[in-house]
Formats: structure tokens, C-alpha cells, sequence
């Protein structure tokens, strides 16, 4: 199936293979404007409705309600919104369908190809009932719904949030058997689970989109293969072809004791895909291993002490696992955060991208821990990117575990993140024992009293940081000097004001002189402590007492690499000339100039008098 994502701005899911909720589907002809009643059901402004009656069925699909014209939503204008099969669930449809089918034949374009939705199940069929049903005390009443694609409120659930739904909820898995099930949680209600409801079913697909899941007890909610031996590799490898999809869903758990509660618990998945809608309050959000492929795609996981756990120990010393992704993953910190998402074990090709990561402000929380505990080799391949905001003391973004000193981690692209930090105390990335290691487009956004923006140990290789990383105020530290020279550097640094000023040239009176500055020591706060710089982007700004009657070229300041300046424009030297201004008026520019081999620049001042000239210099950027 698929993958989809949510986008930020519009809130939509953008997908092929399930959309976001609509409150209504429409049977008979529409005037597509204005807001209205539609099968019972009043829609409004912002309200999404799927339009299945049209006379002209290429005007068919999913509309935002709009007090005039109608407009197609986000998720379904555009030609690699839909394909034949594409499901759309409808939330306020009484003696209607919950699920629908687009029906037609790829490509499907928009205003162009007819659109039809067939109903992919229906409440008022009735079917046989067989013998596995009678095995679990249901009778005919029970079977409302076809038998592949099962519902909770078919095995009578009561969905109010008040009365236990488990038994419900538990028939609803046992009757789909062992395999190729399709699982329903119907939109718009709220089904409390207050013990486990355990199964052990391959190639199954559960949808809760729209639906709420609660409890309030310090337990699993879902225990997805109740029957493994997890230490056993014969039971391992029979296993691998067991296949779960789950979409949609808001998980929550209200229990103050958080020590043992999982809303979705397993291991042994040879392919896992996960899309919950949120999930809130539990000791883990997601405990769940596999030997392939597991994919968390979209969703937002809210204080939850770890929300997604990857765990070694559910394996035994068969923890390999051979594919991760994190795609579009938002994770919001509360008060009870540990770590976001921890990644223990063997596990080879992470891939985390589109999310976010929102620490709340919470003191000595993880972003993304990586622990190589287990005794495999493969820990390769893994990029990471992202958005981290309020992260405060003791906090860090990524970090790369070292448990196991036999083996590196190895091929890591650290790319496309963004760190806003605010607090002392805290790193971004901090790195043990990794080797061929890259760092492409990030951003470092911290204050000058921050711990640092990356950190190395003494065990890391082959560090490479392209022009591409930008640092507001500190560089990445080394546990020892030596491990410097594993680091190729061509980063560029954009300090915060105040960090920035050159020593010595914070309106100091200057008369005729030349000088080469020492950077290292003018400003140490930001000056490298891995290579020498390349060039500045340099802030003048410079006054003369004497300056409305100099001559041409008496009175002006010039910027170069070395003392070899000669004329006011060869040799990349850059000229400020106050020649003519106004006494004691400001005159100011931004200059690029290289550097020497030492990482310093010449200055050339021409003052009308003793001491009457004064200098503000500013660094805005240091090149590497």
C-alpha cells in the first residue's frame, strides 16, 4: 500500500492508498457551493465531504465546504492524489457505509476521468454465519459485515468510551483467523480497552482513522503476536512473512503510573507500517521489532515516556533489524519525557525525515537514541533529519550510543536539520565510536552559552562537514585534539549579536597605522578549534574628526588577506573611504575578506589625525 504523509501547513493527509476523514458522502447531484444539508447531515465551512452523485462524475471527489464555491481539498486536486482503490472513510453517515473505494482505471486525472466510490463494506448485508463464528459465541445478529474487512461495533462493541470494549474488540481479531484480515475501528466513536487485546495475524490491516482508543490502566493495549517464542530462530524464521499495516487511530492512556503501558506491542515482523493518527500518555507508545522493514509514517506522539522503542531485548541475540523509517513523524514532549525514539540493537538502513521533534523544555530528554547493544556488525547506513525546538539543559537531539566498542557505527548522513536550542547545557549530536560520517545541509541555532552543537569521542573516523552547515555561535568539540584531524571542515558560522564584535575594534580611536589582526584571539569566542578559517564576512562601520576636508584616499580604511595590498582595489583588498562625509558621521559597509594561512586579516587605516579616527568591526560570517 501506499505511504502517506500530513502536511504541516494544511493539515491534509497527502496520499494515494487512505485519506483523511469526511463528514458526509453525497448520492444525488450537489450544487457545489455554499454551506447546506447533505443525506441528514449539516456541513460547514472547513468541513470535508465526499462528493459521489454528481450528474458529471468528473466533478466528483472530496470538497471543502466553502460559504460559496466549494473547493477540492488539498489531498485530492492534484494528479498523484488518487489511484483505483484509493479509501476514503465518511464519519456522519447513518444507515450508510463507513469505508469507500474509488473504482476506476489508472491513470485517474482529475476534472477529467469519471470518479466513482463503491462502498468497500456495508453495514446492512447480512451474511452466513460459519463455524469459526459460532466458535466465538456469535450469532447471526453478530454478522452485519463482510467477513474480510470486520468491524468492533459488528461484534458489539458499545464505542461510548465508558464500557469495557475488549471482549468486543478481542472476537473482532479472533474471528479474521490467521491471515489476511482486515480490521475496523469505526470513525467517530471511542472504544475503551482497558486489558490487552492480543492477536497474532499475517498480512493484516487495521483502520481506526477517526477513532479514539483509550485506557486507563498500566498495561498493553494491543499485543500484535501474542503467540511467538521471541528467543526461539525457529520460531523467528517461520514468522517472517507476518505482515501488519495500521492506520489511523488516537491512542490514549490517562493512567498517572506509567511503568508498563504500550499501546502497540510485538516483534517478529518481517514488514510493519504504522500511521496512528496520536498517540498520548503511555510508559512506550510503540514497543515493536522486526527483521525488515518497519515504517512509522506521519502521526504525533505526545508525553509518552519513549514513544517509539525499538527494542533488543524482545529478541533475545537475534536483535538484526534490517530497515527503519521515521517518515513525517511529529513528537511533542510533556513532563514525563525520556527519550522520543530509541533504536536499540542491530539495526542497519534508519532513515528519519519530515518530523519534528518538540521538547517542551524538558530537562536531560533524547531525541533520537541509536544503541548498538547486540553482537551484529551491520550498523550501517542511517540519515537523520529533522526540526528540534525548546531544547534545554542536559538534552540531547541525536545520540549515537557506543554499548558495544567491537563494532562502529558506520555511513551515517546527518542532513536537512534544523537545531533551535535555547539553554545551556545541551548538544545536538553527540557521536561515539562512528565512522564515515557526514554532515550536509544543517543548522545550528544556539545561544553562546550552550555546551555544543556536535560532539565527538575519541573512537570517531572520517568526519566530513559541507559549506551547507551553518552554526549561530559555537563549533562542534573533540573529547581530545588529536581526533581533529579525522574532521574535514567547510562549514560556515553566523554568530549572534554580542559574540561577534573584534577585539580591540569596538570603537577604539585609531590614528595612521597597519595592523594584521590576529582572529584567533579577537574573537575567540567563535575563532574554529578545527582548521583556520578562509575568509569573513566583515562589518565596518568608521567616523573621522577630520574626515569633510580630507583629500581623496586620506582618509579611508582597507581590508586584505596579507600586507601586499598595493592598489585600493587589487589583491582582494576592499575599501571603506570616508573622504568628504561629514566630521565625526558614521560610514559603514560589509566586506568578504580572505584570509591568511593562520586564519588572519591586514588592515590599513588612513586617519586625517592622531587618534581621530574610531572603528567598529564585526564578524557576520566565518568561512571555512
Amino acid at each position: 500500500m501506499v505511504s502517506s504523509f500530513t502536511d504541516r501547513f494544511d493539515g491534509a493527509q497527502f496520499s494515494q492508498a487512505i485519506k483523511s476523514p469526511c463528514v458526509v458522502i453525497s448520492t444525488s447531484n450537489l450544487t457545489l457551493s455554499g454551506e447546506q444539508t447533505v443525506n441528514s447531515v449539516a456541513v460547514v465551512e472547513g468541513d470535508r465531504a465526499l462528493v459521489n452523485g454528481q450528474t458529471d462524475q468528473t466533478e466528483n471527489g472530496i470538497y471543502v465546504v466553502e460559504t460559496g464555491e466549494w473547493v477540492r481539498a488539498p489531498d485530492f486536486d492534484g494528479a498523484r492524489d488518487i489511484v483505483d482503490g484509493t479509501l476514503v472513510t465518511v464519519k456522519k453517515t447513518t444507515g450508510m457505509n463507513f469505508f469507500y473505494q474509488l473504482d476506476g482505471t489508472n491513470p485517474i486525472l482529475i476534472g477529467t476521468s469519471n470518479i466513482v466510490f463503491l462502498a468497500a463494506n456495508d453495514p446492512n448485508v447480512s451474511y452466513p454465519i460459519i463455524q469459526r463464528e459460532i466458535d466465538n459465541s456469535l450469532t447471526v445478529d453478530d454478522i452485519n459485515d463482510s467477513y474480510e474487512v470486520d468491524t468492533a461495533l459488528r461484534h458489539g462493541a458499545a464505542g461510548d468510551g465508558a464500557a469495557s470494549d475488549v471482549v468486543a474488540v478481542q472476537q473482532m481479531f479472533t474471528a479474521l483467523g490467521s491471515a489476511h484480515g482486515k480490521a475496523t475501528f469505526n470513525p467517530g466513536y471511542t472504544f475503551y480497552i482497558p486489558s490487552t487485546v492480543s492477536f497474532d495475524i499475517d498480512q493484516l490491516t487495521v483502520i481506526a482513522d477517526g477513532a479514539k482508543l483509550t485506557s486507563n490502566t498500566d498495561g498493553i493495549m494491543f499485543e500484535l503476536n501474542s503467540g511467538s517464542d521471541l528467543t526461539d530462530i525457529t520460531s523467528m524464521n517461520n514468522t517472517l512473512n507476518r505482515e501488519v499495516r495500521w492506520f489511523g487511530g488516537h491512542f490514549v492512556n490517562t493512567n498517572a503510573t506509567k511503568t508498563a503501558s504500550v499501546a502497540l506491542n510485538g516483534t517478529l515482523f518481517r514488514q510493519i507500517i504504522i500511521e496512528p493518527e496520536v498517540i498520548e500518555g503511555f510508559w512506550k507508545g510503540c514497543n515493536l521489532a522486526g527483521r525488515d522493514t518497519m515504517r512509522f509514517n506521519n502521526g504525533r506522539y505526545y508525553n509518552n515516556i519513549f514513544s517509539i522503542y525499538i527494542p533488543a531485548d524482545l529478541m533475545g541475540t537475534h536483535s538484526q533489524h534490517l530497515g527503519l523509517t521515521l517518515d513525517g513523524v511529529h513528537f511533542s514532549g510533556g513532563s514525563i519525557l525520556e527519550t522520543f525514539c530509541v533504536i536499540r540493537g542491530s539495526v542497519s538502513n534508519i532513515d528519519i525525515g519530515r518530523g519534528s521533534f518538540n521538547f517542551g523544555g524538558v530537562n536531560n530528554a533524547t531525541g533520537v537514541l541509536i544503541d548498538n547493544v547486540s553482537a551484529f556488525e551491520t550498523n550501517t547506513d542511517y540519515t537523520i533529519g529533522g526540526y528540534w525546538e525548546n531544547v534545554v539543559t542536559g538534552c540531547k537531539c541525536i545520540y549515537f550510543k557506543n554499548s558495544n566498542a567491537t563494532y562502529q557505527f558506520l555511513n551515517i548522513d546527518i542532513d536537512n536539520n534544523h537545531f533551535n536550542t535555547n539553554a545551556t547545557g545541551h548538544i545536538c549530536v553527540d557521536m561515539e565510536n562512528c565512522r564515515n560520517v557526514r554532515y550536509g545541509v544543517n543548522r545550528f541555532r544556539q545561544t553562546a552559552t550552550s555546551t555544543s552543537p556536535v560532539n565527538f569521542d575519541d573512537n570517531c573516523l572520517d568526519i566530513e562537514f559541507s559549506r551547507g552547515n551553518w552554526f549561530s555561535a559555537l563549533w562542534p568539540t573533540y573529547d581530545t585534539a588529536t581526533k581533529r584531524s579525522e574532521v574535514t571542515f567547510l562549514p560556515e558560522i553566523r554568530p549572534q549579536t554580542g559574540a561577534n564584535n573584534v577585539a580591540n575594534y569596538d570603537g577604539d580611536s585609531f590614528s595612521t597605522t597597519t595592523a594584521t589582526i590576529d582572529m584567533s584571539s579577537a574573537i575567540s569566542a567563535i575563532f574554529p578549534p578545527e582548521g583556520n578559517p578562509t575568509g569573513y564576512m566583515i562589518g565596518v562601520q568608521a567616523m573621522d574628526s577630520g574626515s569633510a576636508a580630507a583629500a581623496a584616499g586620506a582618509c579611508r580604511l582597507r581590508f586584505a588577506k596579507t600586507s601586499a595590498i598595493g592598489a585600493a582595489n587589487t589583491n582582494d583588498a576592499k575599501l571603506l573611504d570616508l573622504a568628504g562625509t561629514p566630521n565625526d558621521n558614521r560610514v559603514g559597509g560589509s566586506f568578504y575578506v580572505p584570509a591568511d594561512e593562520n586564519g588572519d586579516i591586514y588592515i590599513d587605516i588612513a586617519a586625517t589625525g592622531a587618534s581621530t579616527m574610531d572603528i567598529w568591526l564585526t564578524v557576520d560570517a566565518v568561512y571555512m
